[in-house]
């Protein structure tokens, strides 16, 4: 491009140098030809001074072309660059990351190996706990059992001494007639110890029937708040004088049998809880 412009400028020089020369020559005596020489030479510089001057135009059109080119090209490289800084921090960060779990999985490997140790040594400590604590129930219950024995054995006996003390009216009284009072205590405290029993035993079967209506309760809590109750009513005057029934309850107290009367069949239902006809409104209040 700056050899294009001395070129031009050299050529505007040429031209104004054979411009002058012209107009220095035209007093003297020179010959037609050479004034033609020298116009075909003033054209001739001044279609090279166009050409030379479309040329430049053309190159400075090309240089803003190369110069938006290159502007626009730096942007991209500047917008790569970034990218390329955005890339390089977040590679940076994902190795520390990794880095960082493969500190965690090492650690978390080393929580398992202890935590599986521990749980080893906590699995022998219950084995060797549940042993412990079987052996020592099983003593516990011997011992209870001897002890309740023992209560039974001194209730019996302080049972029998309270019948010959209520019996006996003189201490210094020896009879044969003493050894069936003997016998009348002995039995006697024998009968209180099995009414106390019989006591014992029906208090524990309430304990347990309250627990299982807790549990039954319980149970129909979680398959629905709806329990269905049937109660059969006895025989009344208006039903006849007829006392076989349709109606069967059976002994679990959650079915009865109805006999279908039109091909005499047993028809099975099965209910929360069947009243007997004989059960009265205080047994279906209290359920």
């Amino acid at each position: 491009m700056s050899a294009l412009e001395e070129e031009n400028t050299q050529l505007r020089e040429d031209a104004r140098k054979v411009a002058f020369t012209l107009k220095t020559e035209e007093s003297g005596s020179n010959t037609w030809n050479r004034q033609l020489q020298n116009d075909r030479d003033v054209a001739e510089l001044k279609d090279k001074l166009r050409y030379a001057e479309d040329e430049i135009k053309a190159l400075r059109l090309e240089k803003f072309s190369v110069e938006t080119e290159v502007r626009g090209t730096k942007m991209e490289f500047d917008s790569l660059l970034k990218s390329f800084d955005e890339l390089q921090a977040d590679y940076e960060e994902l190795l520390k990351s990794k880095s960082q779990n493969s500190e965690a999985e090492i650690k978390l490997k080393v929580l398992t190996t202890e935590h599986i140790a521990t749980a080893a040594q906590l699995n022998a400590v219950s084995s060797d706990l549940a042993a412990t604590k079987s052996t020592l129930q099983a003593k516990l219950n011997a011992k209870e059992e001897d002890l309740n024995k023992i209560i039974d054995q001194l209730k019996f006996d302080n049972a029998v001494l309270k019948t010959r003390a209520a019996t006996c009216t003189d201490d210094a009284k020896q009879s044969p007639l003493a050894d069936g009072v003997e016998d009348e205590a002995v039995l006697k405290a024998r009968v209180e110890q099995r009414d106390s029993r019989i006591a014992e035993l029906e208090a524990r079967v309430l304990n347990l029937e309250q627990i299982r209506r807790k549990m039954h309760n319980r149970i129909q809590e979680l398959r629905g708040n709806i329990r269905v109750y049937v109660r059969t009513r006895p025989f009344l005057p208006s039903d006849g004088q007829s006392t076989d029934c349709c109606v069967d309850v059976l002994p679990d107290g959650e079915s009865l049998s109805v006999i279908d009367q039109r091909n005499n069949t047993p028809l099975d239902f099965k209910f929360d809880k069947v009243f007997p006809p004989s059960a009265g409104q205080d047994c279906v209040f209290e359920e």
